[in-house]
């Protein structure tokens, strides 16, 4: 019948992939919006910029969210910083 070695894996659903991927943004994006209303300007792209730099890393490294977060945390630091 069917060999059950390997099962299944929530990293081989698209669908899965991309809603994890979309709440993952949405929480980078909230993180830095809020990191920005709650600190000065210099210590927020610190936080923010090493945010972005463990997103970059994961993608290096091929998670399957990694960009996801990567480009919620890039908006997040434009909404907070220009707003």
């Amino acid at each position: 019948m069917y060999s059950s070695a390997h099962g299944w894996r929530p990293s081989q659903s698209a669908v899965l992939v991309t809603l994890l991927g979309l709440v993952s943004a949405v929480v980078a994006c909230m993180i830095a919006v809020l990191v920005f209303a709650k600190l000065d300007t210099n210590p927020a792209y610190v936080v923010v910029g090493s945010m972005a730099v463990a997103g970059l890393i994961a993608a290096a490294r091929r998670l399957p969210v990694a960009m996801w977060w990567t480009v919620g945390v890039a908006v997040g630091a434009a909404l907070g910083r220009w707003s």
